[in-house]
């Protein structure tokens, strides 16, 4: 998941048998060592909707969080493009048009869910 949970949660809390179908949530949320993004220790997609996330938690779903901290690892390089491109299918195309627009002018640019001017 990008972005805060509340659809998810929303889904648990209406019909809680979903869980049943759900192999696993792998949520980009939280930080650790780099701080938060919103406040010193908050990280936007857990502060904008702490309910939710809470009832996530709860929920009993297999959860991995990705932290902002791993985020802030992953740069988009030349070589990275590069790879992207070699795969050759319409995936690979239409990611690395949009990596290529956004790196535009930048020098190993972040990759998480960024809004525009974070």
């Amino acid at each position: 998941m990008l972005g805060p949970q509340t659809n998810l949660a929303l889904a648990l809390i209406q019909e809680p048998e979903i869980v049943q179908g759900i192999k696993e949530v792998v949520v980009m949320g939280g930080a650790h060592f780099n701080g938060g993004n919103i406040t010193p220790v908050a990280e936007f997609n857990l502060f904008a909707d702490p309910q939710a996330a809470e009832v996530v938690l709860k929920s009993g779903v297999k959860l991995t969080y990705l932290p902002l901290d791993v985020t802030h690892k992953i740069l988009t390089s030349e070589s990275r493009l590069k790879q992207i491109a070699a795969l050759n299918n319409n995936a690979s195309k239409l990611v690395g048009d949009i990596l290529n627009e956004y790196v535009k002018g930048r020098h190993g640019a972040l990759r998480h869910d960024r809004r525009p001017g974070a």
